[in-house]
């Protein structure tokens, strides 16, 4: 996830608390709570847990960079957490058993492509984000090319 996402999350973690805000504080309820105020409290419980979730996603959203280096032969994957730290996997192109595109078929949205490297040892890691099958079919082609001509 980059930067401007988890800035993007966080910022949007702070939109739902409005709800509490708007519906709880700012009214002063003073009358023994009735149904109206038992509604409020449970539209600003799922404002609070919403906000939570955001706030989580912004702060342990994974930062993964895959890069294949033809010089030497190999595959490096970094993944960075931000209350972690840094980890690094370096797999050569002898230990890579598959490179295949995985389609995400969703119900309201076109579908959406990975590319999914299966190493020979290790679990299986998927990388990129493509709106057309033929682009993610294209980057899988010239990387298996480069993996190919590893002897």
């Amino acid at each position: 996830m980059s930067a401007k996402a988890r800035l993007g999350f966080g910022a949007t973690s702070t939109l739902p608390l409005l709800a509490p805000y708007e519906l709880l504080i700012k009214p002063a309820w003073v009358d023994i709570p009735g149904l109206a105020w038992l509604f409020a409290f449970v539209v600003s419980l799922g404002a609070i847990t919403v906000s939570i979730l955001l706030l989580l996603v912004a702060i342990f959203g994974l930062n993964q960079r895959v890069e294949f280096k033809a010089a030497t032969k190999t595959i490096r994957v970094t993944e960075l957490h931000l209350m972690q730290r840094q980890r690094e996997f370096k797999y050569p192109f002898s230990d890579v058993a598959q490179i295949e595109v995985i389609c995400h078929d969703w119900s309201e949205n076109p579908s959406t492509y990975e590319i999914r490297l299966t190493p020979v040892t290790g679990k299986p890691f998927s990388f990129g984000d493509f709106s057309k099958r033929v682009d993610a079919e294209s980057v899988v082609t010239s990387l298996n090319t480069m993996v190919e001509h590893r002897l």
